[in-house]
């Protein structure tokens, strides 16, 4: 069963108030989730279209029934992967799901799996690269990118990351884009 959600961003809060599309997924397995973001007369929105099945216990109980979420829940790693990529995807997928319970939103607003699989794959040093990504555009590049580029800077040199808020790591990435980029230039030279 397919359902959209249109999600107006709560500029009170600073986040795209879900607890509708929560609600709804709470009694179902979602199969997947594509994203779309669009601004209309100055508000963000977060367009979500789901797919998602009645779980195995709900299509038999009472529908009125609401039964508790399952957190068992477990995502597709995408299948463009190989074996060798995945544990620096499972190590960037454990850091996006606590970096978003702590800003108090939803992993898929950050970035979903498949894009948490493209920054595996092609390894982005700078914002640019990052934006390459796609449904990785400005908007996403602007608020999560340096956040994003220093805990893959840190994944690739195998140190540990600890939870870093994105102004907490603007600096230190801003340094790293830049030492790429020079380093980049004389490589090209």
């Amino acid at each position: 069963m397919i359902k959209l959600f249109t999600i107006k961003f709560d500029r009170s809060l600073e986040k795209f108030d879900d607890s509708e599309f929560q609600a709804y997924i709470k009694d179902k397995d979602v199969l997947s989730v594509e994203d779309h973001f669009f601004i209309c007369r100055e508000t963000p929105y977060v367009l979500l279209i789901i797919n998602c099945q009645f779980t195995d216990n709900t299509a038999t109980a009472d529908l009125t029934t609401v039964k508790p979420a399952s957190r068992n829940r477990k995502s597709a790693v995408p299948s463009f992967l190989n074996e060798s990529e995945l544990p620096l995807y499972n190590h960037l997928k454990d850091w996006r799901n606590q970096y978003c319970k702590d800003q108090g939103i939803p992993p898929y607003i950050v970035c979903n799996n498949d894009q948490l699989g493209k920054m595996v794959q092609q390894r982005p040093k700078t914002l640019a690269g990052l934006s390459k990504i796609e449904g990785f555009g400005e908007v996403k590049a602007k608020k999560f990118g340096a956040v994003i580029l220093n805990v893959l800077a840190k994944l690739n040199d195998n140190q540990p990351v600890q939870q870093l808020s994105v102004k907490e790591s603007e600096n230190n990435t801003e340094q790293q884009t830049i030492k790429t980029s020079s380093n980049e230039s004389k490589q090209k030279n």
